[in-house]
């Protein structure tokens, strides 16, 4: 894939969260692959909804919970390839960042940290 454009909007997370932050982050990128003109135009809803414990292999963490909601647009050729919005759950834990993630496909949590 041969990426022609690329345009970031939003942010990864803000400089202050606390529990009722929302905020958006997206991309837009137009890309050639195989012949073919593809068009992407992610964006991501995201709420700051509790502050919880949260337990992973790593330790158990006072943390801020996010959800985000997920929108892809996509198409190839002007064909639309519409995706499905999945929504993901974060736990965000101060001086550290991400220490889980709950995915429709699975779960992923830190197991690590220096």
């Amino acid at each position: 894939m041969k990426v022609t454009s690329i345009k970031q909007t939003g942010v990864t997370q803000p400089p202050t969260l606390r529990v009722g932050t929302t905020w958006n982050s997206g991309l837009l990128l137009y890309a050639t692959s195989q012949g073919q003109k593809v068009h992407n135009e992610t964006s991501i809803a995201m709420k700051a909804v509790a502050a919880e414990r949260v337990t992973t292999r790593l330790g158990t963490f006072q943390a801020l919970k996010v959800t985000a909601r997920t929108t892809i647009r996509m198409s190839v050729n002007g064909q639309a390839m519409n995706q499905p919005a999945p929504q993901s759950t974060s736990w965000l834990v101060k001086d550290m960042g991400v220490v889980k993630s709950v995915l429709p496909n699975g779960t992923i949590e830190l197991v690590s940290f220096k």
